[in-house]
């Protein structure tokens, strides 16, 4: 209907009976553009070209009438109101006029109800088309959450109070295996970690006393195939809300995450062991290297038959023995030291030939090297004048 003028279409043999009609409208401060018609072919294209907001029909035309207005109405535009009017009819025909759709029945006799019955026709006509709108819109508001739901990645439940399930999304066979029907029913406590079972039990009594309120959740749920899946999610308590009427969870795997995350933490205490290590073997490396050094002229200063030499030689081999073996350790795995070799090494392996062989010797710490030992004379030629 236009905000303006109102299209009234008026089925009608006598023109003079449409024109009191029209009259009474106008009268009644309806501001109409009006069109008559009394045949069917007629009716049907004025629906079309005319598009009328209302029709007029009455009940009684030869070779057409208001019935068969009423049904071809329905079949092309069905919100438009239909309202007959006639010169008389009875209780029973007027019944099943209006049980097969008509808005309302005006006499002729009484033409001053036609007015206000319009109005009510229109307003009647206006709600309806409304109320389909608003339908309409929650069918496709509601398909619109539905495939939110069904096809999101992360999965949502609903819980009662007491932790029992009472709807699963789809995403849940995909996350943790079960079937909606054998997930559906059980109480969620069942295929909690019994580690973390108490903790999530707190946390659903704290969210339950509170409305609206909500609560992050992370715990290890049991997979249909019997391992523990990570899962984090979010409790909100809709209990109060009559279209829910539970607490819904929103919940997604996060086991992938939680195994990187402990590599990398694993990662970190190997790095930070590796760097203490090759930090202790540097630092006890400087120490063996005096040791070494001393040592070293130690021998050259004492002759071959000095019952002391012996002892000398133990320690020196000792130096060596502990410089290796610092060496071996710095270079472990998880190390990001380079490490050198040692002076003492160095000393004795790659040193003058004038060298004693020594021979193999295991130690307290139980390790095992075969070293060489200066000869006596090489500190004497070196220094001798």
């Amino acid at each position: 209907m236009t905000s303006e003028r109102l299209r009234v279409l008026v089925v009608e043999d006598r023109a003079e009976d449409a024109e009191l009609s029209i009259r009474e409208l106008r009268r009644a401060a309806l501001e109409c553009e009006t069109r008559r018609v009394d045949t069917a072919e007629a009716f049907r294209r004025s629906l079309t070209e005319f598009a009328p907001d209302v029709v007029l029909a009455d009940y009684t035309i030869p070779g057409f009438g208001g019935m068969m207005a009423l049904e071809i109405l329905r079949q092309t535009i069905p919100a438009v109101p239909l309202l007959i009017v006639t010169g008389s009819l009875d209780e029973e025909t007027a019944a099943e006029c209006i049980k097969a759709g008509a808005a309302d029945y005006v006499l002729k006799t009484n033409l001053i109800r036609l007015g206000p019955a319009v109005r009510a026709a229109l307003a009647f006509a206006k709600s309806q088309a409304d109320k389909q709108a608003a339908e309409s819109a929650l069918r496709i508001s509601e398909r619109r959450f539905r495939a939110l739901v069904e096809e999101s990645w992360d999965a949502v439940a609903l819980f009662g109070a007491d932790g029992s399930i009472l709807y699963g999304s789809p995403a849940t066979t995909r996350l943790l295996g079960y079937e909606l029907a054998e997930f559906v029913g059980r109480n969620a406590m069942e295929l909690i970690h019994p580690d973390d079972r108490a903790a999530v039990l707190l946390r659903l009594e704290e969210v339950t006393t509170r409305s609206r309120s909500r609560l992050h959740v992370a715990t290890r749920v049991r997979h249909k195939n019997g391992t523990w899946r990570h899962l984090e999610g979010v409790f909100t308590n809709l209990l109060d809300d009559p279209s829910v009427g539970a607490i819904v969870i929103n919940y997604r795997d996060v086991t992938e995450r939680r195994i990187l995350e402990e590599q990398i933490v694993l990662s970190q205490k190997m790095e930070a062991i590796g760097r203490l290590a090759g930090g202790v073997a540097h630092d006890f490396n400087n120490i063996l290297t005096a040791i070494g050094g001393y040592t070293d002229l130690l021998m050259a200063d004492l002759p071959p038959d000095d019952p002391r030499r012996s002892d000398v030689e133990e320690i020196y081999r000792a130096t060596v023995c502990a410089a290796r073996s610092a060496g071996a350790r710095s270079c472990s795995p998880g190390s990001s030291i380079s490490t050198r070799s040692s002076p003492i090494s160095k000393r004795c392996c790659g040193g003058s030939s004038a060298k004693t062989s020594c021979s193999r010797r295991s130690f307290t710490h139980g390790w095992e090297i075969s070293g060489q030992i200066p000869a006596s004379s090489s500190r004497s030629s070196s220094t001798s004048p």
